[in-house]
Formats: C-alpha cells, structure tokens, sequence
C-alpha cells in the first residue's frame, strides 16, 4: 500500500507498508522532516529507526540496531561510603594541616618576642651590671625560662657576665670599706 500527499508550501506526506518493510515521512512547512522506517534484518529481528531533520538540530536518528550510549556509572552503597570516609578524612587532614601551621606561627612569633625580651633583659643587666633591678612581669618570665635553657650563646658570653658580675662586687666591696672608714 503506498500513500502521497504535496500542497504547494512544499509539505508532503508518504508512507507505504510491505511485506518486510515499512515506512512514513512526512515534512512541515518550515522544512522539518520526521519519519520511521522498519524492516526484517537478516536474523529475523524487526529493526526500526525514527528520524528527524530541521534547520536548527540537523539530522537526528534512533534505531534499535544503533549503539546505545551507556547509562551513567551508578555507585554502590560500599562506594559512596567509601567515598564520604575519604573525603571527611580528607577534610581532617587538611583542617589538621592548618592548625600545626597556625602553631608554628605562633610559636614562631613567641620565639621573635622572647627574642626581643631577652635582648631587652640582657642590655639592662648590661647597664645596671649585677645591681637589683625591678623587673615587670614579662621580664620576669623571659629571666625564668632562660634560667631553663641550655645556653646557646658561647662560653665567652657567658665568662664575660661572670667577670663583669665579679667586678661589680669587688666595686661593692671597695665602696663598702670607704664607706665604713
């Protein structure tokens, strides 16, 4: 059986059925195509394609003897929780990271200012030599931890502020026995 239709707009419609094969087409006034078609492949298998054609998506087909696209990887429950422990020990390491980080600036900025109270500290004892100074409660703290440390500076800053703590009190002692005559 075989129909056909055309106006003058240029739109059509056919279509035929026979034993082994069919098809219909038909095309719009704005040049759209759309039609199917079916036959019986060689094994037996009834094949059918649908297609459609236009200005502004071209050609376009789906057959049932065309390769399917896959469908999308779908995770196993073992999967997305493997996932989520990864990224949640992902995010502690990081958050982990951040804060030895932070530690170490801080440690870092105690270290320049303890730096700079221990220099503070040395050239008063320095001016005053072994004299009693009033210490504020900073300095009082740098004094107490340096008091823990082993030394770091050389044996030769460590002999000069002996010798010049002994001259201080030999100076006492002379001032003393003017003093008393």
């Amino acid at each position: 059986m075989f129909l056909n239709y055309q106006d003058s707009l240029g739109q059509y419609s056919f279509g035929y059925s026979a034993p082994g094969s069919a098809r219909s087409e038909v095309r719009t006034s704005n040049g759209a195509t759309r039609g199917t078609y079916s036959y019986v492949d060689g094994t037996g298998v009834i094949q059918t394609a649908q297609y459609f054609a236009d200005s502004e998506n071209g050609f376009q087909v789906i057959a049932t003897n065309l390769p399917q696209a896959p469908l999308p990887v779908q995770d196993t429950p073992e999967v997305m929780a493997a996932r989520t422990a990864h990224l949640q020990a992902l995010e502690l390491a990081l958050k982990r990271d951040e804060e030895a980080q932070h530690r170490e600036e801080n440690a870092l900025e105690k270290k320049i200012v303890g730096d700079q109270g221990d220099a503070d500290l040395h050239r008063k004892l320095g001016q005053l030599g072994a004299t009693k100074i009033a210490l504020n409660e900073g300095e009082r703290k740098v004094l107490e931890n340096a008091k823990n440390i082993e030394p770091k500076d050389s044996d030769e800053t460590v002999q000069a502020i002996a010798s010049k703590s002994s001259i201080d009190e030999a100076s006492e002692k002379s001032m003393q026995k003017v003093c008393q005559s």
